[in-house]
């Protein structure tokens, strides 16, 4: 089955990828960093972890965008623009999981009524 930010969020993946290829990207709205020091720290401890999202995750979703792309599936997407981490509660998250539930269901009976 889908993992959940795989059924919620459309995840775009650049082709060549590395650990740092993220520098290289054109951030507009980065917050102020005034100790370097301890981003510097953060950065080193971040990149000794793990993934958020497993490789065999992203080869699946390019697999099923690409029945998107011929047609042959549709994408339902949801979720707020910029999530507060006081929102990642449980109960929000069932909340929002509910809606795409609804969401999804009225997609699928308005398309076999037609």
């Amino acid at each position: 089955p889908l993992g959940l930010l795989q059924a919620v969020f459309l995840i775009y993946c650049v082709p060549v990828r590395s650990p740092s290829s993220w520098r290289e990207k054109d951030a507009k709205q980065q917050p102020q960093y005034p100790d370097k020091k301890q981003l510097a720290e953060c950065v080193a401890t971040i990149s000794t972890l793990p993934p958020l999202v497993d490789a065999r995750e992203v080869k699946r979703l390019r697999n099923l965008l690409s029945r998107v792309h011929k047609g042959e599936m549709l994408i339902l997407q949801g979720g707020d623009c910029a999530e507060r981490f006081s929102d990642c509660t449980q109960k929000i998250i069932q909340i929002k999981l509910r809606i795409l539930l609804q969401m999804s269901l009225v997609s699928i009976l308005a398309l076999q009524a037609h």
